[in-house]
């Protein structure tokens, strides 16, 4: 008897079993590539919802110029990510907007496995809570809440020219509560800006 070929072949069968019984992951590199070009995706829509953001914060901007600056801008990110990556992805469709108090965009790209919905947003309200004249010289103390929403955790800053002295107090859940000195008469305009650069600008009502 050749138990060297009986050997042999039990060796197959428990390698066999052994797979059968625990498969392999046959995709770790696929999915790894997967999760870059997602993060590719990302990372070009924030970065033209901020161009957007800025831009319709500084100049008054109809809804088809916006999205078509959105959509001049989202294509040169990926033009840029095509040149120092192996990024793939194309733009299906994609929806974009702003109002001052919200930066909105949602878009879908085209990948070799299938389709990817990227959405990218920050939007704020904000409520005065009081407001204390000043009797001794011409500035006026708002105290304000801040709730802002986005589709991830951010750090933000707030920035203001008609305020003379702006302090910030972190609270829970991304809200915040301002104290505002100002010298100004009539609405302040807030700049509310995050890491990603996206901005909005919110009015709070400085009148007595």
């Amino acid at each position: 008897m050749n138990y060297l070929l009986i050997t042999y072949v039990l060796s197959i069968m428990l390698i066999l079993l052994f797979s059968l019984a625990y498969p392999l992951e046959l995709y770790p590199i696929k999915r790894e590539l997967e999760e870059k070009a997602i993060a590719l995706d990302y990372l070009a829509v924030a970065n033209a919802l901020s161009l957007v953001s800025k831009q319709a914060s500084e100049n008054d901007l109809a809804p088809g110029s916006l999205c078509d600056l959105f959509n001049d801008t989202l294509m040169d990110e990926m033009e840029v990510m095509r040149e120092y990556s192996d990024f793939e992805g194309s733009v299906l469709n994609f929806t974009c907007s702003w109002n001052g108090s919200s930066a909105y965009a949602r878009v879908f790209f085209n990948h070799p496995w299938g389709t990817e919905v990227i959405t990218v947003f920050l939007s704020a309200r904000i409520e005065v809570i009081r407001k204390v004249p000043s009797s001794l010289t011409a500035h006026r103390l708002v105290i304000a809440k801040v709730e802002l929403l986005s589709d991830r955790p951010v750090d933000v800053s707030f920035y203001s020219e008609e305020l003379y002295v702006l302090n910030v107090h972190p609270l829970p859940d991304q809200t915040y509560l301002l104290r505002l000195f100002t010298r100004s008469e009539g609405d302040i305009r807030l700049y509310i800006i995050d890491e990603r650069g996206i901005t909005l600008v919110v009015t709070i009502n400085g009148n007595p």
